[in-house]
Formats: C-alpha cells, structure tokens, sequence
C-alpha cells in the first residue's frame, strides 16, 4: 500500500468535479471519514470561520456542504459532521483512479492537502489522472503504509482504535473536556454504550501496558 500526499490550488478542486470552500470558512480540516466514495462524502471536521460574530448556519450550502451539524465549538472553531455532494471524476473517458482518500486532508489559505492510498500502479494513475485534468500538484510524500508492530494502538482491535482516535480528536480528553460520550457516540452514529464500552476497554489495555501490570 502506497501513502501520497499532495499539495494543490484549492480552486483546482473544481477540476476534481468538487467545490471550493464557502466563502465564510477560513480553514476545514477533516478529522474522520465515515465515507468519501462516488455517492459523496460525509465525516467529522474541524472549520474555522472568518468573521468572528459568523455561525454555521450562515454558511452557503453551494459552497461545498450539502450537511453541515454542530458537535461541538472552542477557540473560534467548529466541530461539525459534515456532508457532500459526490464529485464527477472522469477525463477522456476514464475513471477516477482505485485510490482512497484519507488523512490528512486540510483546507485553507488558498491550498488543499490531499492524502490518497492505493497500491503502486492506482498511485501512478492518480498523478497521470491529475495531470490529464490540469491539476496543479507538489508532492508533499510519497511513501509505503505500514503499521508498527510495536505500537500500543496495536494492541487494540480495530473497532477500538477507530472510536479511540476520533473520540480524541474531536475533543473528548480535552481539559476541560469539549465533548461526552453522548456527542462521540452521535457523531460516529453508534449507541452511547458501544461507545463507552469500547473507550473503557482500549483505556484498560493502554493503561496496562503504560503501568506494566
């Protein structure tokens, strides 16, 4: 598995068959999909707005958002749940190459972050693809995916690591904390209890290895 990131004009994301940024978003940084495919994308994300006294609900829907919700806010910036619209990805009759979308994809001062994961030959035809479309792209890196067999997110099963991170990241051991375990758990639409289970149990086993007993 191939990991590339990549660097270009946010207005290139029209080329792309997406949207730019509302024009009252100063910055989005998507801190979870829970999906980003040929029916849309939906996932978590951290905005910020220009304007101080601004809200989400004045944001314009054209601009990128088809859903936008609130979880939670702090210091001058949101964290929502967020859908789009799919984006139509063909040039000369060719299909979007059999990469992946994931972390991180930033947006912001007139750039957009992208991270895209495939085997080798998918990665060649996403920049051939990117070239084709006329995207204007830097290479940030390029490198293969592996996961350390020595971390102590290893010793979790996968569904633990996953609301883990994102309880993490959305602000959950925040001090004061930003967000329950009702807002994790309606955010990554589970029941409260499978959430709480499962952050309990991955603690537990953090905390053995961390204490060693």
């Amino acid at each position: 598995m191939r990991r590339a990131v990549v660097e270009m004009p946010l207005r290139d994301l029209e080329k792309l068959g997406g949207t730019s940024l509302p024009d009252q978003v100063s910055s989005c940084e998507i801190i979870h999909f829970f999906a980003c495919d040929s029916r849309g994308c939906a996932g978590i994300a951290r905005v910020s707005l220009k304007e101080k006294g601004a809200d989400l609900e004045d944001l314009d829907r054209s601009g990128g958002f088809s859903r936008i919700e609130r979880l939670s806010k702090a210091e001058g910036s949101y964290v929502v749940y967020y859908e789009c619209e799919p984006m139509n990805c063909t040039t000369r009759g060719e299909q979007w190459p059999r990469v992946y979308v994931g972390l991180p994809t930033e947006f912001g001062d007139g750039r957009a972050k992208m991270t895209y994961f495939g085997n080798a030959t998918e990665i060649k035809k996403l920049f051939k693809f990117l070239e084709k479309l006329g995207v204007r792209t830097r290479v940030l890196s390029l490198t293969d995916e592996t996961l350390d067999p020595n971390s102590p997110m290893m010793s979790l099963t996968e569904k633990q690591r996953h609301i883990l991170t994102a309880a993490y990241k959305i602000g959950y051991y925040d001090v004061p904390r930003r967000i329950d375990s009702a807002k994790v758990a309606r955010a990554l639409e589970l029941d409260k209890s499978t959430v709480v289970e499962h952050l309990r149990k991955a603690e537990k086993r953090l905390l053995k290895q961390v204490i060693g007993f």
